[in-house]
């Protein structure tokens, strides 16, 4: 949210001036000036949630009750030393993270074309 607000701010005013000397009602400033520009900082904040929600997740297995999760499996094998499981445990739990993000930059990548930054 706090990116989608920052966004927003920083639309260019030159933009939205722009449409309005071009007639633009104030919802078709909006829908074709201001979200255009703010969707690419919304889509970072988004990818920051998907990684703050993958920790909570794990946080939540390791807490809750039910004895399911890759979270449980490390705090259960924490128990009895079990090293090498924790770190499959722990690699898995990185590697889930790195293709979750990898699968949204793709998509960024491809919604975002018009982008410089994002064509790397």
């Amino acid at each position: 949210m706090l990116n989608t607000i920052a966004a927003v701010k920083r639309t260019s005013p030159v933009l939205v001036d722009v449409a309005k000397t071009f007639g633009a009602k104030k919802a078709s400033t909006v829908f074709k000036v201001v979200v255009p520009s703010a969707l690419p900082e919304v889509a970072a904040g988004m990818r920051i949630g998907l990684g703050v929600g993958w920790m909570c997740i794990l946080a939540a297995e390791i807490i809750g009750g039910e004895m399911v999760g890759i979270g449980r499996l490390i705090w259960n094998y924490t128990q009895l030393l079990r090293v090498d499981v924790i770190v499959v445990g722990m690699i898995t739990i990185g590697l889930i993270g790195l293709v979750m993000n990898e699968m949204f930059l793709q998509t960024e990548k491809r919604l975002f074309r018009w982008r410089q930054e994002v064509r790397v």
